[in-house]
C-alpha cells in the first residue's frame, strides 16, 4: 500500500489530471472510484450476508458519487459486471456475490430510473460499457429462476456447463428483449458496438479531436510512466496471475497456465507499440495482435476448463474453484482499463491506480524471492536491486 502511494504520487500519467484546475475534479472522482472498489472486494469476501448487502449499498451509492463528480462509472460497470460473469463461468460464485453485487446494483439503477441519468434504462442497454450491468442482473434472475427443478429439467441443465449454458440463456432472453423493446436494429448492431469498443472507447468524432483524447501507444506509456515501471507492471501482472493459481499446487501446472495469459498480455498491449512501427494499431500485423490474442487466450480457456479440466476426477476444476477471488479482479480490472489505456491518451490518468499495485506487488514479489534465500549474499545482493529500483528516476516516469 505504502508503495502504491508512492508510485501514486510521483507519475506523471496520474499528476497531470490531478493536479492544477481540474484537481477538484478528477482525482475526487477517483477517490469515489477507489472506494467503490474497496467495499465492493470487502463485501464479497465477508461472511456476514448482512455485511454483503450493506457493503455492496455503499459500493454502489459511491459509484453514483463517482457519477456525478467525474462521470468514472463506466469502467466500474465493465469491471464489476464482466468480472461476475466470468466468474460464473467458472462455478466460483456463491450467495455472497450475489448478494454484493445486488447491494451495488440496487441504488444505481434506481437512481437511474427516477432520476433519468446516464439517458435512462433504454441508453443503458444499448450503451456497450452499461450493457454488461443488465445482463449480469438477467443472469442473476436466471439463475436463481432456474434453481426450480421442473425448470432446470426444461432447460436441460448438465454439470459442467451448466453456468455456460445459463449465461446463453441470458443472452438469448436479453435479445428477445431487446428486439421486443428497441426493434431488430438492437440486434443487428451488437457486434459492430463491441468490436468498436475493443478498437476504440473514444469513437465519437469530436471526441477524438481532442489532444488528450489521441489514441495511445506504449510508446505513449513509455513516456508518461517510463520504461522501468511499465516493465514492472506488466511482470506484476504476471506474476499476480501465478499467485492465483497458488491452489493448484504443482509447479509446472502453474506455469502452464501463467504462460498463455504472459503471452495474451505481451500480444494485446504491444499491438498498439508506436504511430510510426509495424504495430501502429491500424495494421494487419497489429489486428492478428490485438484480436488474435484475445481470441486465441478466450479458447485457451474454454478448452482448459470444459475439455481438460474435467478429465478424470475434476480435482483441477476443484482448485480452480478455490482460487482468491479478489486476485481474480484485480486481473480484471488491469485488463478492461488497460483496453481503455491503448485508446486515448486521457485513460492513462484511470488506468494508473492498477498499474501502482501491480509495480508495488512485482517489487515485493523480487523482495521476497531474495529474502526468502538461505545465501546471505544473495539476500543483500536482491534488497540492493529493489533499493536501486525505488530510487531509480525511471521508476516513477521521470525519464
Amino acid at each position: 500500500a505504502a508503495l502504491s502511494a508512492l508510485f501514486l504520487n510521483t507519475l506523471p500519467s496520474f499528476l497531470f489530471r490531478s493536479l492544477g484546475g481540474s484537481s477538484d475534479h478528477d482525482a475526487l472522482g477517483m477517490m469515489f472510484f477507489i472506494m467503490t472498489i474497496y467495499f465492493y472486494i470487502a463485501g464479497f469476501q465477508s461472511k456476514s450476508w448482512k455485511n454483503n448487502l450493506l457493503l455492496g449499498l455503499i459500493a454502489g451509492f459511491l459509484t453514483i458519487f463517482g457519477r456525478e463528480t467525474a462521470g468514472l462509472t463506466n469502467f466500474l460497470f465493465l469491471i464489476i459486471s464482466i468480472t461476475l460473469l466470468m466468474e460464473a463461468l467458472f462455478d466460483k460464485l456463491t450467495n455472497k456475490d450475489y448478494l454484493t453485487f445486488l447491494g451495488w446494483a440496487s441504488p444505481i439503477l434506481a437512481y437511474i430510473i427516477i432520476f433519468g441519468n446516464l439517458g435512462g434504462i433504454k441508453t443503458l442497454a444499448t450503451s456497450i460499457t452499461t450493457t454488461p450491468l443488465l445482463l449480469t442482473i438477467l443472469f442473476i434472475i436466471v439463475m436463481f429462476i432456474s434453481k426450480n427443478s421442473t425448470i432446470k429439467k426444461l432447460l436441460r441443465l448438465k454439470e459442467p456447463y451448466e453456468s455456460a449454458q445459463m449465461i446463453l440463456y441470458s443472452l438469448v432472453l436479453a435479445s428477445i428483449i431487446g428486439f421486443i423493446f428497441l426493434g431488430a436494429n438492437f440486434i443487428t448492431r451488437i457486434p459492430s458496438r463491441i468490436l468498436g469498443a475493443l478498437a476504440n472507447f473514444t469513437s465519437n468524432r469530436w471526441v477524438t479531436t481532442v489532444a488528450e483524447n489521441h489514441i495511445a501507444f506504449v510508446a505513449d506509456w513509455f513516456g508518461q510512466m517510463g520504461k522501468t515501471y511499465f516493465y514492472l507492471f506488466i511482470l506484476g501482472s504476471i506474476l499476480l496471475f501465478f499467485k492465483t493459481t497458488k491452489t493448484i499446487g504443482v509447479l509446472k501446472k502453474r506455469i502452464m497456465l501463467t504462460a498463455p495469459y504472459a503471452i495474451f498480455l505481451t500480444l494485446f498491449i504491444f499491438s498498439k507499440y508506436s504511430s510510426n512501427s509495424k504495430l501502429n494499431g491500424d495494421s494487419t500485423l497489429s489486428h492478428v495482435f490485438f484480436y488474435g490474442s484475445i481470441i486465441g487466450f478466450a479458447i485457451f480457456i474454454f478448452v482448459s476448463w470444459y475439455l481438460v479440466f474435467p478429465k478424470g476426477s475434476g480435482e483441477l476444476r476443484k482448485k480452480v474453484k478455490d482460487m482468491d477471488k479478489s486476485l481474480i479482479f484485480l486481473i480484471f480490472w488491469f485488463t478492461l482499463v488497460a483496453l481503455a489505456a491503448t485508446t486515448a491518451i486521457r485513460f492513462l490518468f484511470e488506468f494508473t491506480p492498477i498499474t501502482t499495485v501491480l509495480a508495488s506487488f512485482c517489487l515485493v514479489y523480487i523482495f521476497d524471492f531474495f529474502w526468502l534465500n538461505k545465501k546471505q549474499y544473495i539476500k543483500w545482493i536482491g534488497t540492493l536491486f529493489i533499493v536501486l529500483l525505488l530510487f531509480a528516476p525511471s521508476s516513477y516516469g521521470l525519464i
